[in-house]
């Protein structure tokens, strides 16, 4: 569990330990909690996108970053990942 949930900056700090350490179902519990209350963050659903590939869930994984395309379509490497899983 994120040791004081209530920061964001807390929630982006733990998530870049459990992922450099592969620890992706840890850091998907923890991103998953992230997103509930800071809801439509794109760095937090690319780095659950991330996770969710990581660790096999490849449709999860799609639809996190689609979900993350829609709040902003800018994001060029996420559009080419998804772009690469429609070949």
């Amino acid at each position: 569990m994120i040791p004081g949930l209530g920061s964001f900056h807390k929630i982006v700090h733990w998530r870049q330990v459990l992922m450099g350490k592969g620890l992706y179902g840890e850091a998907i519990v923890e991103l998953e909690k992230g997103n509930s209350v800071y809801n439509s963050d794109t760095s937090l659903l690319n780095s659950l996108g991330y996770c969710y590939c990581q660790s096999g869930q490849l449709q999860k994984s799609l639809d996190v970053l689609q979900a993350s395309l829609k709040l902003n379509h800018q994001q060029k490497k996420i559009q080419s990942l998804i772009n690469l899983d429609n070949s």
